[in-house]
């Protein structure tokens, strides 16, 4: 598979941007691999986050673009282990008034995704409704984060080998460049970049299982079938 190098030389050819510099070039190539893989999950990852007594809030690798899941571990058993439910403080805010003066329990039973409150240090948090009464000791309890994740690649790495090949990832420098560069060009980049975008997606999502053909029935529902 090709290489960081590889996608930059080629964007700095003759048939794209030669005027480009090397650095340039990278900095096009981050903001454009950031930009694919916000689209398209290519990099699933986990993340681990112990806990303070009385603590609702913690931070989030900055690498997180979302979450899809969050587990309340309280040993290394997976019989131990119980799913939060997602919530947002939005919801919080509407449905609970003054949730946020709940003591705390020692197990929470819902999580959310926020912003930090300071504006010049702003990055993403995680959040326990309500805040746990206990502190981690010995690694437990915790709380595991299933979620799509971002990664810089060095100039040596590889293009990953889920995508088909990277020329979303050149369409997409082209599109940046042409913005301050090459203003002509760019709604050409865009569609492009767009077009191959598409088929980039469209290529992972057929290597993953059709979540639209899967059909999750609740107990009680098959209760209740068999009751008629």
């Amino acid at each position: 598979m090709a290489t960081v190098t590889d996608v930059i030389t080629q964007f700095r050819s003759g048939g794209y941007y030669p005027q480009a510099t090397a650095a340039q070039g990278r900095v096009e190539f981050d903001r454009a691999f950031q930009a694919v893989m916000n689209a398209i999950e290519i990099r699933n990852d986990e993340a681990v986050i112990t806990v303070t007594a009385n603590q609702a809030t913690y931070d989030l690798p900055v690498s997180t673009y979302k979450t899809f899941s969050a587990y309340w571990e309280t040993s290394s058993n997976p019989g131990d282990w119980f799913p939060l439910e997602s919530t947002s403080t939005d919801y919080l805010d509407a449905q609970s008034k003054g949730w946020r003066m709940i003591q705390s329990v020692s197990q929470p039973y819902n999580y959310y995704i926020s912003s930090g409150t300071n504006g010049n240090t702003a990055k993403p948090t995680f959040g326990l409704y309500p805040a746990p009464s206990v502190t981690s000791s010995g690694g437990y309890p915790r709380v595991r984060l299933y979620v799509k994740s971002y990664a810089t690649l060095a100039d040596g790495d590889s293009i990953p080998t889920n995508l088909p090949n990277y020329m979303c990832i050149l369409y997409k420098m082209c599109q940046y460049w042409a913005v301050a560069n090459d203003p002509n060009k760019k709604d050409y980049w865009e569609a492009v970049y767009k077009n191959e975008l598409n088929e980039a997606l469209s290529f992972v999502q057929n290597q993953q299982q059709d979540e639209a053909a899967i059909t999750i029935v609740s107990p009680f529902t098959r209760l209740m079938s068999r009751v008629r």
